[in-house]
């Protein structure tokens, strides 16, 4: 009977699965069917089903299609319908052109095996993994800008691609991209990007976007020759110098970088458009030799002299506004007189068009008189210039910064050293001076007491100051030793030690406290100070006179037989027992012991 219910038992769960399996294989062909279907079976995707309605002229997506007739369809453009499943275009096994872009896909499995597509652009999704598209292999133009994209590792085989848009994403290892040498064309703007190495192979590029990464140099872009177009704004660039032999270049955007020498731009005669908005460039004449330029903007930067543009006679645009010129600091005097450097296209010096300060303007100086310190002064010119076929507005400030010193005295109980510091900055903490007995607590701006000087945080102010050093005083350890027994004081530097009661020794007489064992010096407790160091007193005694054989008590030097007095540090007498001597047969405990023991063994072999 039990072997039957055991049997049932087993039946019961293999029906229950193969039910289960059925059921499940019934959901999966009812969610994605295979054609022939209708449209929207085969695609769920409301918005991608009309899509697919739409290229093949059918009147409704319930409408059945067949596979014949989606391998008609060559070219799909779904960009901005809202879709959000791409679930049914691996049924269109011919599709070379695809768009999707500004929908809310998110995942690309179903293009997994579309390996016909030479052109396709999903920008602006929710895609943050392009592992499907790793074996398209016939790609010449891919689009994935503005998706959160953080990986191209998948790119790493798309050997065909000549175009590649990944603008806007995640990416901070371009890594993969460095046997992609057919690519023409390549962006990478507004990403993590910081080396760009992996680039140098790619000879072919005519056109590069690495514009809003983190860029602090262009290492990697000089083997480039054939790049027309190069946009790097935005980054932390320093040195342009990898592009000096780039001479195809005709259009350069390095707007709002760090860069201050354009030197090595000299040679790239064949550019047209140049954007250097925004840097730290004072010196122009590198520009002298781009005769072939067109527009030009300069502005926000640091110029002062715009006399080397006159020989670009083919602008059409120049920007030149909004500079921001700082002059060397000079200090601080009731009367400032500067030169004005301010040079227009004609190398002439042009006046201010304000002064701070109620400064005045006269036989190209600006001259103020203060009765106050100031931080700075600075005035602003602007003029109207024609540079070849171009007109713009040469503006600017220049600022003059003003240095004021003042003289700290550092004081060492009363040895002074003094030093000039500016106003504002902080001071150079000096070595901590040192003084016997004591420990260096900081510089303070009173003798005594005040408030400690921080020169992590303080800056001079406009005076001069006197900073003090400031001690405390340092307490050392007095030990005391009487025959090994040891007690302590703490006493401060300089001080007097507290004298301990006289220790007290049978036989001897406590003759003083020395520096030494034996000999040494006596410690006089009246005068003699603490110095600089721990040290350690010792009682010394004198023996007493030998009173000649035994006491009337029977014993040697008056000490008892069975006792013998010990005297502690402090003075207080110990008496301690010894054992006594004499005692007779004390083989009897053992032979008990022995007998006790043997009988115990006897005992327990009779068990």
């Amino acid at each position: 009977m039990k072997q039957k219910g055991r049997l049932l038992l087993f039946v019961v769960f293999m029906l229950s699965i193969v039910v289960g399996v059925n059921a499940l294989i019934e959901t999966k062909v009812q969610a994605a069917a295979e054609p022939p279907a209708a449209i929207n079976q085969i695609f769920p995707d409301e918005a991608l089903a009309e899509e697919i309605q739409t290229s093949l002229g059918k009147a409704s997506t319930s409408d059945t299609v067949t596979q014949t007739e989606l391998n008609s369809i060559t070219t799909l453009d779904a960009s901005g319908k809202s879709v959000s499943s791409l679930e049914g275009m691996n049924y269109l096994s011919n599709l070379s052109y695809f768009s999707f872009s500004n929908n809310q896909v998110s995942d690309l499995s179903p293009l997994t095996n579309l390996t016909s597509l030479t052109t396709l652009a999903l920008y602006d999704n929710q895609v943050s993994s392009i592992a499907p598209l790793a074996n398209l292999s016939n790609l010449k133009l891919l689009q994935l800008s503005g998706n959160p994209i953080s990986d191209l590792q998948p790119l790493a085989n798309l050997k065909e691609l000549t175009a590649l848009d990944v603008n806007d994403a995640s990416v901070s290892d371009i890594q993969p991209l460095t046997g992609l040498t057919k690519l023409v064309a390549l962006g990478l703007s507004n990403n993590q990007v910081s080396d760009l190495n992996a680039l140098k192979a790619l000879h072919q590029l005519i056109s590069l976007n690495i514009g809003q990464n983190k860029l602090t140099n262009l290492n990697g872009l000089q083997d480039l020759t054939r790049l027309t177009t190069l946009f790097a704004k935005e980054n932390q660039i320093t040195n342009v110098q990898p592009l000096s032999g780039l001479i195809n270049l005709s259009t350069l955007e390095l707007s709002t970088n760090q860069i201050t020498d354009i030197q090595p731009l000299a040679g790239l005669t064949n550019l047209q458009t140049l954007y250097l908005l925004n840097n730290q460039i004072s010196d122009v004449t590198g520009l002298a030799s781009l005769t072939n330029l067109d527009w030009l903007n300069i502005n926000k930067n640091k110029i002062s002299n715009i006399r080397p543009l006159n020989s670009l006679k083919k602008l059409t645009i120049i920007q030149m506004s909004d500079q921001f010129i700082v002059n060397e600091p000079i200090s601080f005097q009731n009367t400032i007189t500067i030169p004005n450097r301010i040079k227009n296209i004609a190398e002439q010096t042009i006046e201010p068009e304000t002064i701070s300060d109620n400064g005045t303007y006269a036989n190209g100086e600006v001259t103020w008189i203060l009765d106050n310190y100031l931080p700075k002064v600075s005035y602003s010119f602007s003029e109207r210039d024609t540079v070849g076929n171009a007109t713009g507005i040469f503006s600017g400030i220049v600022e003059q910064p003003l240095k004021q010193y003042f003289k700290v005295t550092f004081n060492v109980e009363g040895d002074e050293q003094n030093e000039t510091v500016e106003t504002g900055t902080l001071l150079q903490e000096p070595l901590a001076p040192t003084k016997k007995g004591y420990t260096f607590t900081g510089w303070y701006d009173e003798p005594a007491g005040g408030t400690k000087w921080n020169f992590a945080t303080d800056v001079m102010p406009a005076k001069d100051i006197t900073l003090y050093a400031q001690f405390s005083i340092n307490s050392y350890q007095a030990t005391f030793d009487v025959d090994g027994m040891l007690s302590t004081q703490m006493v401060e530097f300089q001080s007097l030690l507290e004298e301990p009661p006289a220790p007290t020794k049978q036989g001897f007489t406590f003759t003083g406290w020395y520096d030494a064992k034996t000999g040494g010096t006596k410690w006089d407790f009246t005068t003699n100070q603490m110095p600089a160091k721990d040290i350690t007193l010792y009682a010394q005694f004198s023996e007493n006179p030998d009173t000649g054989g035994k006491d009337t008590d029977g014993t040697d030097n008056g000490k008892p037989e069975d006792g013998s007095d010990k005297t502690t540090s402090n003075g207080i007498k110990m008496q301690v027992v010894l054992p006594a001597t004499g005692d007779r047969d004390t083989r009897y405990p053992a032979i008990i012991g022995m007998f006790l023991v043997g009988f115990g063994v006897l005992i327990f072999r009779s068990k």
